[in-house]
């Protein structure tokens, strides 16, 4: 697959969890372009920061986290699989981070090993192409955690996360979302 297009698959997901959240979009006007290879239909970059950026117009402080809950697992294919069939939570996200370069344009996270534990980092370029970077940023590590914490049956605490950003006017959607200590502002 090119990096101009990304898997309807996705963008369907995507539009639903922001569906479900009661954002409306009309995927018509704004990806109404699809590339058909073998019996996957591929719809193009362009079109699909179209769809995000409509969804980014949300004004809600919780929208990356929100979107992450609400984004499902089931309807993304072999990616879905390989995640599933993971052994646990550290072996998904090996998996995950090693095939996401194969089906999509940016990085959502990166592993870093720091010892006793593991980082979950996101190398989301700043500025970003979209416009509300933060929440595309809790939306890519967000949907993972959620993602693992289906899968195993397990809370998944995160110990701390660090954003650069100022925060939240209210910080309290965030620390129950991840769990653990939150830090605004740092580097």
């Amino acid at each position: 697959m090119s990096a101009e297009y990304v898997h309807e698959r996705s963008l369907n997901a995507l539009a639903s969890a922001a569906r479900s959240l009661g954002i409306d979009l009309d995927l018509s006007k704004l990806a109404p372009t699809r590339r058909w290879v073998e019996k996957d239909a591929l719809v193009p970059d362009a079109e699909h920061m179209a769809v995000v950026c409509a969804i980014l117009q949300d004004p809600r402080e919780t929208l990356g986290i929100d979107l992450a809950q609400a984004l499902p697992l089931e309807p993304t294919g072999l990616w879905g699989f390989l995640l599933r069939t993971s052994a646990n939570f550290g072996a998904m996200l090996n998996r995950a981070e090693r095939y996401m370069r194969l089906v999509n344009r940016y990085q959502e996270f990166v592993l870093e090993d720091r010892g006793r534990e593991v980082a979950l980092v996101s190398p989301h370029p700043d500025p970003s192409p979209y416009p509300r970077r933060e929440q595309v940023v809790f939306a890519h590590l967000g949907h993972w955690i959620t993602w693992g914490r289906q899968l195993t049956g397990h809370a998944i605490p995160v110990e701390e996360a660090r954003f650069r950003w100022r925060g939240p006017n209210d910080p309290s959607p965030f620390e129950n979302f991840f769990g653990g200590r939150m830090r605004f502002g740092t580097q």
